[in-house]
């Protein structure tokens, strides 16, 4: 069976499901015991351990998945009480030796794009209600539109009704004018009253109309602009999210390959000791008397020093390539360190200023420089950066 089938079929994933599923389980009953913070930490872990089942990777070896195991089962058995997953210890593990070893583990982009698709999908579903809002305003404006059009219709229509009764009445008066001329003239001074205070009532409720629907109008408008104000934080939310995700992706590469270079490092010390340790045992075993019998004495120290000599020059070698791999080691840890500790560093202060100090980090990180000398100080270059990232932060007034 292959490394890949071995991790597939690996029985952490097991573990890491049935852990999953106890821990939302009591969540959903709300019988979870212990600080809400650990519970979200050891969230955190499981989804970042789920999300590596179908990303293979050939550098995690069964032993580091082996011994996630064992914590991963700790946790399970430890629930409903999320607290004894930090406070106890199983094997001699806690929860920030398996973190930083789940850390330490090649991150997938399919899991480290995962909580950006979350903030994507939220924004998406505040675009569409938003859209649904919208939608619901144009259709009360159309049936407000519609009840206006249709009042002033039937008002038109009374107003139509009541000038030919009036016109009616004036006929009929007309023909009795000679015997009721004083009569018709008070009965044409009460219509003349009664249009007028029709065309004063109508022409108020007609303003008073027109500024209720001024007001529902700037209303939505007012909503609409504070939808959109929202959006923009989403998307600046969104920005930030995609800055912190790549600085820590590589504060994660760079990380590794420091690992990389301890272990070639570890390799070069260990074959250096082993040859100068045959070095010496073969100067010791060849300054005994029955060294060199039938040679005479030069030919026997020629001997004995020549090769000595030539055993000391390949662990000199050796050596150097161990000195060579810890310096590289040791930058890559200033860097990690940078890198890790740039966004937060930088993050209340304004964009201008966060600008200049990551144009500079890149500049003193990524720009090619030539080779160092060996004598020079672990980490001085990045340093010197650091205290140029400290000069630029503003002093502030107590």
């Amino acid at each position: 069976m292959g490394w890949m089938e071995n991790y597939r079929s690996h029985a952490i994933w097991d573990a890491v499901d049935r852990t999953k599923g106890r821990l939302g389980e009591l969540q959903d009953a709300g019988e979870l015991v212990g600080d809400p913070d650990h519970t979200e930490m050891l969230e955190a872990l499981l989804a970042r351990l789920d999300g590596m089942r179908d990303n293979p990777d050939i550098t995690i070896s069964q032993t580091s998945l082996s011994q996630v195991t064992q914590y991963v089962e700790f946790i399970h058995g430890s629930l409903p009480n999320t607290t004894s997953a930090f406070t106890g210890n199983y094997s001699g593990y806690s929860f920030d030796s398996n973190a930083q070893i789940v850390g330490a583990w090649p991150q997938p982009w399919p899991a480290k794009i995962k909580n950006l698709t979350s903030q994507i999908a939220t924004v998406q579903s505040g675009l569409t209600a938003a859209r649904e809002n919208l939608a619901t305003l144009d259709e009360k404006f159309a049936t407000t539109d519609t009840a206006i059009v249709d009042y002033e219709a039937q008002q038109r229509a009374a107003a139509e009704q009541l000038v030919a009764r009036v016109q009616d009445q004036v006929i009929e008066v007309a023909r009795g004018v000679e015997a009721l001329s004083t009569t018709a003239e008070t009965q044409k001074g009460r219509i003349d009253e009664a249009i007028a205070g029709f065309q004063t009532k109508f022409t108020a409720g007609e303003d008073a109309r027109k500024e209720a629907w001024a007001k529902q109008l700037n209303s939505q408008q007012d909503e609409a602009e504070a939808h959109t104000q929202r959006m923009e934080e989403h998307e600046a939310k969104s920005v930030k999210v995609l800055q912190a995700v790549g600085a820590n992706s590589t504060a994660t590469d760079f990380g590794t390959y420091a690992n990389e270079q301890n272990k070639a490092a570890t390799t070069w010390r260990s074959i250096a000791a082993a040859v100068f340790g045959v070095a010496g045992v073969w100067f010791i075993a060849s300054s005994f008397p029955w060294y060199g019998e039938g040679a005479t004495g030069w030919e026997a120290a020629l001997a004995r020093l020549g090769v000595t000599a030539a055993v000391a020059g390949v662990g000199a070698y050796a050596a150097r390539e161990s000195s060579q791999h810890r310096r590289e080691e040791r930058r890559a840890k200033q860097v990690q360190l940078a890198l890790t500790a740039l966004e937060p560093f930088i993050a209340n202060l304004p964009d201008t200023e966060q600008k200049d100090i990551r144009a500079a980090a890149a500049q003193a990180i990524f720009v090619l420089r030539p080779e160092e000398p060996s004598n020079e100080v672990a980490g001085g270059d990045y340093i010197e950066l650091i205290k140029s990232l400290v000069d630029k932060v503003p002093t502030r007034s107590p």
